[in-house]
């Protein structure tokens, strides 16, 4: 059974910056993307999502091939060809992430702090901005990605990585009660109580005992 929720249809437009909880396919949360498909006035959404799930099955499939997206934040792009072609057209910007380092930015965000210094990425292509963050559309031109500002601490260099606030988050939990209390299981717990940390508003999809519904939290 699937519950209606109102306020998943009056999402303010400036929400744009969206934490997509889910591990491959697992966690996923289909029956809210495909309800936010159905919103075409949603666009410029940067969504903040360990992966992107895979071309025409799942995950935010829907998302990516309606044109809604128009920056990825992920640590894997993998098996999503829709994705990769929409990136190389120029369609969709992307900041590849280490998994750990979308984790522990979220989890300031839901701590009020700014950021975090990591030793993850130092040295590499990431601390140098050299990953093309996007292509233009015309030219076909590589926009590289920023660099990252380090710090020496205790001798060590590392990166800043700036904390990962999201206007929404869309999570899916095996329970839930009236009041809004969330459980989780299994892989759906690596990054779904980060995201609602992080968010201004969170928007659960419940499996339960065959059942499904929507909670707004």
């Amino acid at each position: 059974m699937v519950v209606y929720v109102p306020v998943l249809f009056s999402i303010p437009h400036h929400f744009q910056t969206i934490a997509y909880t889910g591990f491959g396919l697992c966690g996923v949360a289909e029956t809210i993307i495909t309800a936010l498909k159905s919103r075409p006035d949603l666009t410029d959404l940067k969504m903040v999502s360990n992966n992107a799930g895979i071309t025409h099955t799942g995950g935010l499939a829907p998302l990516i091939s309606s044109g809604q997206i128009s920056k990825m934040t992920l640590s894997y792009v993998g098996t999503n060809k829709e994705l990769e072609r929409a990136y190389l057209d120029g369609g969709i910007e992307l900041e590849l992430s280490p998994q750990g380092s979308i984790a522990e930015r979220l989890r300031c965000a839901g701590h009020g702090m700014p950021g975090l210094y990591t030793r993850t990425g130092v040295d590499t292509v990431v601390e140098r901005g050299e990953i093309p963050a996007r292509f233009d559309k015309t030219t076909g031109e590589a926009i590289l990605s920023e660099k990252k500002e380090t710090r020496v601490i205790d001798g060590k260099k590392y990166l800043w990585e700036p904390a990962i606030r999201g206007d929404v988050a869309i999570l899916r939990a095996w329970k839930v009660d009236k009041a809004g209390n969330c459980r989780f299981r299994y892989t759906t717990r690596a990054f779904a109580g980060l995201m609602a940390k992080a968010a201004r508003l969170s928007i659960v999809e419940v499996s339960s005992g065959g059942r499904e519904t929507w909670s707004v939290c």
